[in-house]
């Protein structure tokens, strides 16, 4: 099949799969859930062949769209053309994403939040400001009280475009790819902490609206590549 596991609305637990892709040449997806209440992804491993060159794989590995909480951990994807996607369109729906302890290799890209409209808030008064919790575990990772939101959108002077894709990382291992991690969306909102990214040559990739503390962290992570290191001979 195209699609090893579909799933669409509910909640999702995935555990201990192994899914294989044997040729290149259709688009295939590993896992692919939409309009979730809560997905887990829990010891997986999602593979492409080798043996025949993967320059046109269209595959990719997990795709997630509208999923209000995500949580991937110890799961291993290789060998694919994107090795996570996840997408919200829905304007008023906040997604939390958080992965820990993973794996993506030979992949053209790692991780990718894709592109949606941005939603534009104005501020009229302070009954305007989105509420947040002092203490909310998902969500706004980095503007958490809506005191500080507000600050931060005054100092911006401009309609301030409020994220709906909070992406959490922590321990991840990133081998191999030609991008690392892409954010093309002013909506996505990243953290990333104690992760290695080992022979990537564009490691993280950011869209200009993605850049600034209220959209991006960056922790202890590290970035390295080996002396023999040659993308150009890798087969990915």
């Amino acid at each position: 099949p195209s699609i090893a596991y579909c799933q669409t609305s509910g909640v999702a637990k995935l555990e201990n799969n192994y899914i294989y892709i044997h040729d290149h040449d259709a688009p295939y997806t590993g896992i692919s859930l939409h309009s979730l209440k809560l997905a887990e992804i829990t010891m997986n491993l999602i593979e492409s062949t080798a043996e025949v060159p993967r320059q046109f794989s269209n595959s990719q590995g997990v795709m997630i769209t509208e999923c209000l909480k995500t949580v991937i951990a110890s799961t291993e994807i290789n060998g694919m053309r994107i090795g996570i996607k996840f997408a919200n369109k829905i304007e008023n729906e906040d997604d939390s994403v958080k992965i820990d302890d993973s794996i993506i290799k030979c992949c053209s890209v790692g991780l990718l939040i894709s592109k949606s409209q941005p939603e534009l808030i104005t501020l009229d008064g302070p009954d305007n400001v989105p509420q947040q919790t002092e203490n909310e575990e998902d969500g706004n990772i980095l503007v958490t009280n809506s005191s500080k939101l507000h600050r931060l959108q005054l100092k911006l002077k401009d309609d301030y475009v409020l994220p709906n894709i909070y992406l959490k990382m922590t321990g991840c291992f990133f081998d191999t790819c030609y991008y690392g991690l892409m954010n093309e969306t002013e909506k996505g909102q990243i953290s990333l902490e104690q992760n290695t990214f080992n022979d990537i040559p564009k490691a993280i990739l950011l869209s200009n609206e993605c850049l600034g503390e209220e959209k991006v962290e960056l922790v202890l992570n590290e970035f390295q590549l080996s002396e023999s290191f040659d993308y150009s001979d890798i087969n990915f």
